[in-house]
């Protein structure tokens, strides 16, 4: 069984993302530059835990994967677009 990814790591990149301007698109080797994780396979993981939680969008450049951060308060506009992701329903911003 793999071990469990540290909700650390994946907040430290999340909050990495969140100090640089608004809108920027980030690449895995910039990620990957910002030591927070040093393989591949766990920026990938990090990366899709923070997309299924409506953080990170996940983009497509010439080819290449890229992510762009989300604020808190918008992915939780996101996440209220599924039921199943809404916790109640009456508190959704949707």
């Amino acid at each position: 069984m793999p071990p469990k990814r540290s909700n650390s790591k994946k907040e430290e990149l999340y909050e990495y993302c969140m100090r640089q301007p608004p809108g920027k698109i980030f690449y895995q080797e910039e990620l990957l530059g910002a030591g927070i994780v040093h393989r591949e396979s766990d920026l990938q993981e990090l990366c899709q835990d923070l997309v299924g939680e409506q953080l990170f969008e996940q983009l497509i450049d010439e080819g290449l994967a890229c992510w762009k951060g989300r604020t808190r308060e918008d992915a939780q506009k996101y996440a209220c677009h599924s039921a199943s992701n809404c916790v109640e329903k009456a508190t959704c911003l949707c």
